[in-house]
Order: C-alpha cells, then structure tokens, then sequence
C-alpha cells in the first residue's frame, strides 16, 4: 500500500472508534420551525357585490347620458344599393337595471318594429347595446322604402336618444 492509502485507512478507522456527538435540547424559543399554515378567508362574489352596492348607496350615480352610433353593412362595398343591414348602438352612463326599449320608424313616420333589452349592469359603469336592423331581402328591400329612418331609445317610459340613418336601395 502507498503512504498516502494508509494514511487515509488510519484516519477512516479513527473517526469510527470516536463516539458520537452529544445531542443537546434546543429550546423550543430558538427552534425554527415553519409556523402552521392558515387558509385565507375565501373572497365571495357577493362581498364584491356588497363592496359596490355600499359605494352605490353613499355615491350618488352619474346622470344618464346615451350615445349613439350607426353603422352600415353592405354586401358589396362598391355599390350602395346593397345595404345588407344597419346596426344601430347606445352607450348608456348613468343608467340602472331596467328596460330599454328600442323603436325603429320608418321615413312615413310610422314605428316598422319595437324591440325591448334588459339592462343590468351597474349605473356607474358604461353599459352598450346593439340592435341590427336586417334591410336586404326584407319588407324594407321589397317595398323600397328608402329615405331617413330613426331609432327612439325608451328607458322607463322616457325617450333617452334618437339615431338617424338613411336607407337607400
């Protein structure tokens, strides 16, 4: 054997024959260990609701304000005369859950069709509708009933807006 095995043989059998380290008590203040784990209260949706409905009572909400805004839809972008439909929207501020009805008059004054949406959303926040006026291979396409249409926005009873558009075939 080379010096150097047997000095590590010597020093390996030396470490065994010592006795083990003492064990001493740690005391429990300087002990770490990992603190017990406590769920978080789960967040429930009707605390939010609470949270916003609280808000509602000491605020008062913004006045209503309705926006509206017409688009066309053409079946083929290059002729006029092929008004497919016309999407007529409101953007509400200030209004609370309810009803909005929508009417659509013809040019000759006379309501073509009355539709009616739920509104449920919060006052302080914008809430938007849509309706889609269907023109092309309808009663409006048939009988040509072409010039300024509009549509009046009821909420509770009390015109809110009015949007015009034209419609040409």
């Amino acid at each position: 054997m080379s010096p150097m095995r047997t000095a590590l043989a010597v020093l390996a059998l030396s470490a065994c024959a010592q006795p083990p380290a003492p064990v001493i008590d740690v005391p429990q203040a300087i002990r770490r260990e990992k603190p017990p784990v406590v769920p978080a209260a789960p967040v429930e949706a009707f605390e939010v609701r609470a949270v916003e409905a609280k808000a509602a009572q000491s605020a008062l909400p913004p006045p209503l304000a309705v926006t509206p805004k017409v688009e066309y839809h053409r079946a083929d972008r290059l002729s006029p005369k092929s008004l497919r439909s016309v999407t007529v929207g409101f953007d509400l501020i200030g209004a609370n859950p309810g009803v909005l009805a929508v009417e659509f008059v013809a040019p000759d004054g006379q309501v073509y069709e009355r539709r009616e949406l739920g509104l449920e959303g919060s006052a302080f926040r914008t809430q938007h509708v849509e309706l889609e006026l269907a023109v092309g291979g309808t009663w409006i396409d048939t009988q040509e009933i072409n010039g300024h249409w509009t549509a009046h926005a009821y909420l509770r009873g009390e015109e809110v807006a009015v949007a015009g558009f034209e419609v040409a075939q």
